[in-house]
């Protein structure tokens, strides 16, 4: 859990490539962790659902070499705002329907990037 999470980090940061790479911690589901803010119903928000709208918030830290620490972003994303933030990195298409109207991380990387 928690320990092996921390051992891969301290890994990646004392590794050769730490400071040109970024490290997402998010979670499949969000736990039954109570949230204190409920799910918007459908159409309760702007831009593109699937079936069932939006659901629960999840949590998610980024971590790298140039990014502060405690900054936050109120974008709105969903999980496959990491798949979306690789293809605009990579220069890739989107793969389906989903990725291509999702926000890409790019936002909460600004958010917490250090300055000069």
């Amino acid at each position: 859990g928690g320990n092996h999470l921390i051992d891969l980090i301290q890994a990646i940061e004392t590794g050769p490539q730490a400071g040109n790479t970024l490290i997402v911690v998010t979670y499949d589901e969000f736990g039954g962790q109570w949230d204190h803010v409920p799910p918007p119903g459908m159409g309760a928000t702007a831009g593109f659902h699937d079936l069932f709208g939006p659901g629960t918030r999840i949590p998610a830290i980024l971590i790298g070499r140039s990014l502060t620490r405690s900054a936050v972003d109120h974008t709105v994303y969903d999980t496959t705002s990491i798949m979306k933030t690789l293809e605009v990195q990579f220069g890739l298409d989107p793969i389906a329907t989903r990725d291509a109207h999702v926000a890409d991380l790019g936002p909460a990387i600004a958010a917490g990037r250090r300055g000069p």
